[in-house]
C-alpha cells in the first residue's frame, strides 16, 4: 500500500510540473488497494439511534452532565533503559541467589541442631559420670568415718589404724574424683547451653546472614563442648560413653561449622547480586511525546506528524470514488 501511494505521490508531482491541467485517473480497483475498510452505518455505534437508524433513548438518559474532553491528548513515551542493560539477566540472577542463600541458611539452621543435640549428649554422659563420683564420695567418706570410729575405740590396734588411715585416702581421692566430675560436667553442660541457645536462634532467625552466624556460634559452642567431654572422659574405660558423645559431638560441630561458612558464602552472594540488579535501577528515559489533536486529527511524536497529509487526501477522494460507484 505503501508503494502504491509513493507511485501516486510522484505521478501527481510530475503532472504538476507539467501542465496544471494534466489530471491523474484513480480507478475503482485502486482505490480498493489504498483505503482501508470503513465500517457501515449499522456497525459502527451512534448515540440516540439503533442499527435500523431508528430513535431510541440514549444510554445515559439520566440527565448526566457529559464529559468535556480536552482538544489535544498529550503522553509520553518512556523506555526502561535497564532492560538494555542486563537487568532482567541481573533480576534473575538475585533471585537464583536468594533461593540458594535460603537453602544454605536452612541447612545451616538445621546442623546447629544437630550439633546442640549432640552436645546435650555429652552433656548427659558427663552428669551421669558425675552423679556416680559423688555417690562413690560419700560411700568413700562413710567408710573412712566408719573405719576412724573403730580404730579410735582400739587405740592400740594398728591394724584398724591401718585400714582407717587407708579409707580415708581412698575417701579423699573418691572426693577428688567427683570434684572433677563435677566440675567437668558443669563446663560441658554451660557448652551445650550455648550451643542449643544459638542453635534456637538460628531457627528463629529469618535473615540468612544471621542464621549462617548464629549456626556459626552454635558450631563454635558445640566444638568446645565436644574438646571439653574428650578431655574429661580421657582413656578412663569407664567414660567411655562420655568419650563416644564427645566424638559425635565434635563431628556434628565440624558439620554445622561448614554448613554456617557455606551460608555466609551464599548470603554474600546475595549481597552482590542484589547490589548488581540494583545498579541501573529507576533508568527511565522519556524519548518522546505524542500528541493528538481530536479536532484536527493529527497525530504527532516529537512534533513529527504520525499522518500522511497527501494519504489522508486521497483516501477521501477513493472514498467519494467509491460511494459514487465510479
Amino acid at each position: 500500500m505503501t508503494s502504491a501511494i509513493a507511485a501516486l505521490a510522484v505521478m501527481f508531482a510530475a503532472a504538476t510540473a507539467v501542465a496544471e491541467e494534466t489530471k491523474i485517473t484513480i480507478t475503482k480497483k485502486d482505490c480498493r488497494r489504498l483505503v482501508r475498510h470503513t465500517a457501515s452505518a449499522g456497525v459502527a455505534y451512534r448515540p440516540g439511534v439503533d442499527a435500523y437508524g431508528r430513535k431510541v433513548i440514549p444510554a445515559d438518559a439520566g440527565g448526566r452532565r457529559p464529559l468535556k474532553l480536552p482538544e489535544v491528548f498529550e503522553f509520553n513515551i518512556d523506555v526502561d533503559i535497564r532492560k538494555y542493560l542486563g537487568g532482567p539477566e541481573d533480576d534473575a540472577a538475585a533471585a537464583s541467589a536468594a533461593v540458594i542463600a535460603a537453602g544454605k541458611a536452612t541447612t545451616a539452621a538445621t546442623s546447629a541442631a544437630t550439633a546442640a543435640t549432640a552436645a546435650e549428649a555429652a552433656t548427659t554422659a558427663a552428669q551421669t559420670i558425675s552423679t556416680t563420683a559423688t555417690a562413690d564420695a560419700a560411700t568413700a567418706a562413710a567408710a573412712a568415718t566408719t573405719a576412724r570410729a573403730a580404730a579410735d575405740a582400739s587405740p592400740f590396734d594398728q591394724t584398724l589404724d591401718a585400714t582407717a588411715d587407708t579409707a580415708e585416702a581412698v575417701s579423699a581421692t573418691a572426693a577428688t574424683t567427683a570434684a572433677t566430675a563435677a566440675s567437668d560436667a558443669t563446663a560441658i553442660a554451660a557448652g551445650a547451653a550455648g550451643a542449643r541457645a544459638a542453635a534456637d536462634s538460628a531457627d528463629a532467625a529469618t535473615l540468612a546472614a544471621d542464621k549462617a552466624s548464629f549456626a556459626e556460634t552454635a558450631a563454635t559452642a558445640a566444638s568446645t563442648t565436644a574438646s571439653l567431654a574428650s578431655a574429661a572422659a580421657g582413656t578412663d574405660a569407664t567414660k567411655a560413653a562420655l568419650a563416644t558423645s564427645a566424638t559425635s559431638a565434635s563431628t556434628a560441630a565440624t558439620s554445622a561449622a561448614t554448613s554456617a561458612s557455606d551460608s555466609a558464602t551464599a548470603n554474600t552472594a546475595l549481597i552482590a547480586a542484589n547490589r548488581k540488579a540494583q545498579k541501573f535501577t529507576g533508568l527511565n528515559m522519556t524519548v518522546g511525546k505524542v500528541r493528538y489533536n481530536i479536532k484536527t486529527g493529527t497525530l504527532t511524536f516529537n512534533g513529527q506528524s504520525l499522518t500522511d497529509p497527501d494519504q489522508d487526501a486521497l483516501a477521501v477522494a477513493c472514498r467519494s470514488i467509491l460511494k459514487g460507484g465510479k
